[in-house]
């Protein structure tokens, strides 16, 4: 009896995990720099892993900074990325899954302040092949892929500069593996099979 409930029990397990294996699953993420430490960032590049992503930024002088506190009350956000002089550029890697579309805040829009920033965004594939960009000074703007490895930002025409302060990404995950014991799962399906011939009438 307790050979006959472990074998179920094994089957159960097999049928839950090959339903699960390999499988992807599509998510949101977002990604902000709130209570990084201020000041300029060693090698002029920062990295920070969320969830299944890892996020790479590059750009000269690049560096963690703070605004007004009128752009944290609107933005509930204390902390900016930016390069010196606010002039970029800032380059942007992702890894860990496949990227679908980024969405990206430019808080020096206008509504906070007078002042107006305009990027030029561009997002690419892992062949640097374009995908999308938008050029202008939009509070929110979404780039999609499919498949956004690397976006770019600069300072678009007419702008003083920019800084970056959130993203929102989706994304899907990376297949999940099958088990190294799938073998042993298998044999549990076989096992659920041979119980249900064995309860078969004759």
């Amino acid at each position: 009896m307790k050979i006959t409930r472990l074998i179920r029990a094994t089957g159960y397990a097999a049928v839950l995990a090959i339903a699960s294996a390999g499988s992807a699953l599509a998510a949101t993420m977002t990604l902000d720099f709130t209570g990084e430490t201020v000041g300029a960032l060693a090698g002029d590049t920062f990295s920070k892993s969320q969830g299944a992503l890892t996020f790479t930024f590059n750009g000269p002088g690049l560096r963690i900074r703070t605004l007004p506190s009128a752009f944290e009350t609107a933005y509930s956000l204390d902390r900016w990325l930016s390069t010196t002089a606010d002039a970029g550029p800032i380059e942007m890697l992702i890894s860990g899954g496949v990227i679908n579309s980024v969405r990206y805040l430019n808080p020096i829009n206008g509504s906070v302040t007078s002042e107006i920033d305009v990027i030029d965004a561009v997002a690419y594939d892992a062949l640097s092949t374009v995908l999308d960009s938008a050029s202008n000074s939009n509070e929110y703007n979404t780039l999609f892929g499919p498949d956004i490895a690397r976006m770019t930002f600069v300072e678009g025409s007419g702008g003083s500069g920019f800084v970056l302060g959130q993203f929102v990404v989706d994304y899907t995950a990376a297949a999940i593996p099958l088990p190294a014991g799938f073998p042993l799962l298998l044999a549990g399906l076989g096992g659920l099979a041979v119980l249900r011939r064995r309860k078969k009438p004759a």
